[in-house]
């Protein structure tokens, strides 16, 4: 008899472990998952509850994807974007305005990441 294969990666199973020694209202849950070819492992996750847990390890999982794609060229393509749009929004001449956009630029950009890292990590 063949295994039906799911097209999607499923939960199988989630098991509640124990209390959160460290946050108390949260626990620990062990998540068995079946992937799309049919392979099986386990991961832990945190949360309120089991669905809670479940955002959050699909959550991880997406930001570990996101991190993979990444490289150092692509950023430093990023940076030179954001390094050179005044001058391209402003015009050729040159004013202190195009060092204050490109700066007010970059601390957004990284209130912005903050703002992500924060979110992915929830406490």
């Amino acid at each position: 008899m063949t295994e039906y294969i799911h097209p999607k990666r499923r939960a199988t199973t989630c098991r509640l472990i124990k209390e959160s020694m460290d946050r108390p209202g949260y626990f620990k849950y062990l998540i068995t998952i079946k992937e799309k070819d049919g392979v099986v492992h386990t991961e832990y996750a945190y949360g309120k509850d089991m669905q809670s847990a479940l955002n959050r390890l699909i959550m991880k999982e997406r930001t570990f994807k996101i991190g993979a794609k990444l490289n150092t060229i692509m950023i430093f393509l990023i940076w030179g974007a954001i390094m050179t749009w005044p001058l391209l929004v402003l015009g050729g001449e040159l004013s202190p305005a195009h060092l204050l956009y490109s700066f007010a630029s970059i601390a957004a950009i990284g209130a912005g990441l903050i703002w992500w890292n924060h979110y992915i990590n929830k406490n």
